[in-house]
């Protein structure tokens, strides 16, 4: 039966409430913060309540965040991060920290799915950390468990095989973002029947095509070559590898410039470099609301992630501007982008610069890629992507 017939056939079935548990959440900077932002209003206009449970914002943002917060069928619960100003560190959380906050998620959901226990039917977590806690309640309360896995798994060394298949085998089912994580979780002895792979959307309402020229006038790039970069400044993310290019064609093209978007370690390296250099421009953390400004005012956004990259959500948000990408062959990433919209590349300073000289060199392959953009993002990365999830839910 096909995913959508088997969804509506299951309608009169559907659970009443949904418990979503996350370590982050916005004002949170990141792709998994804003699908889950996406997440909740598309399962609360079907008609879901949603009980959310995550923590106060790791990064030391300026916005304030409330401890309960309420709207229409979502109540979020914020839980407190005690000693965060110690463990947060340039700008990035460590990891391992996250399992001083574990006792108190535990102890919290047990608090909250006895407030919502007529409501809640199933526990959606967020993340390897929370899984173990999140799967037991589910068995004490016996209530479905379902796990969303944001990064391609690789399992390194034995042990930690083991104790990822011990982990990931806890939950009734797993959503992962590219079949390349599904082939990851097979390896380490996961059933496939227990996998299912989905796709990040976006608003094709927020992020769409603007003009061009009028975008970059706002942002003071009239005239401007523009190449992109929107994501945390970490060295995993390719940043330094973009940084060596930029530095190289500062000598060779007048009018390209590279702008940066994000927040992170390297935010102090730019900010030097941005005083030196004159084609290097860092904008810092902007408001989400304004970020389809910047991917119109973009030529050519770049992803020269060296890690594997889960899926990237600023690709998607990019084509669906009607902007071309240029991104490394890493993780799932080739699964999002091909070379209708886009090319794929290793993620080396020469290959990047190759890739961004022969875009800027032939203006009718870029504006050919661009004007496949829009319609690729409408056919690939729409609210419809959600009924995954429900038929996880469901089934």
């Amino acid at each position: 039966m096909p995913l959508s017939e088997n969804i509506r056939s299951l309608r009169l079935a559907r659970p009443k409430g949904i418990m979503i548990i996350s370590s982050s959440f916005i004002p949170d900077i990141g792709g998994v913060e804003t699908h889950l932002r996406d997440l909740i209003s598309s399962l609360s206009r079907r008609g879901y309540k949603i009980v959310f449970l995550t923590f106060q914002p790791y990064q030391l943002v300026k916005a304030k965040t409330q401890k309960v917060e309420i709207r229409k069928n979502v109540i979020i619960y914020r839980l407190p991060r005690p000693l965060r100003s110690i463990m947060f560190y340039g700008d990035l959380w460590r990891p391992a920290s996250q399992l001083f906050y574990l006792p108190i998620l535990f102890l919290s959901s047990i608090l909250f799915v006895l407030l919502h226990r007529k409501d809640i039917e199933i526990i959606h977590v967020h993340g390897i950390l929370p899984t173990p806690i999140a799967c037991l309640i589910s068995k004490l309360f016996k209530k479905k468990c379902i796990m969303s896995l944001h990064h391609t798994y690789i399992a390194k060394g034995k042990i930690h095989k083991i104790l990822a298949k011990i982990v990931l085998s806890l939950p009734d089912k797993i959503l992962c973002l590219s079949n390349r994580s599904k082939t990851e979780l097979l390896k380490i002895g996961l059933k496939d029947e227990k996998i299912r792979v989905f796709i990040y959307w976006i608003d094709q309402e927020k992020f769409k095509p603007l003009d061009k020229n009028w975008c970059k006038k706002i942002l003071g790039l009239e005239n401007k070559f523009v190449v992109l970069f929107v994501g945390r400044l970490i060295e995993e993310k390719g940043v330094k590898v973009l940084l060596t290019v930029a530095k190289k064609f500062s000598k060779i093209f007048d009018d390209m410039i590279f702008v940066f978007v994000g927040r992170g370690p390297l935010a102090r390296e730019l900010l030097i470099l941005q005083n030196t250099l004159k084609n290097i421009i860092y904008r810092g953390a902007i408001n989400n609301e304004d970020l389809p400004i910047y991917y119109n005012a973009a030529d050519i956004v770049v992803v020269p992630s060296i890690n594997e990259e889960g899926f990237g959500r600023n690709i998607i948000e990019s084509l669906a501007c009607g902007t071309p990408v240029i991104a490394s062959n890493r993780g799932g990433i080739p699964e999002v982008l091909d070379s209708l919209v886009g090319m794929l590349i290793e993620p080396t300073a020469d290959s990047l610069a190759s890739a961004i000289t022969q875009l800027y060199s032939d203006r009718d392959k870029l504006t050919w890629l661009a004007n496949n953009c829009r319609i690729y993002a409408q056919n690939r990365f729409t609210e419809d992507n959600v009924k995954i999830i429900e038929d996880a839910y469901f089934t």
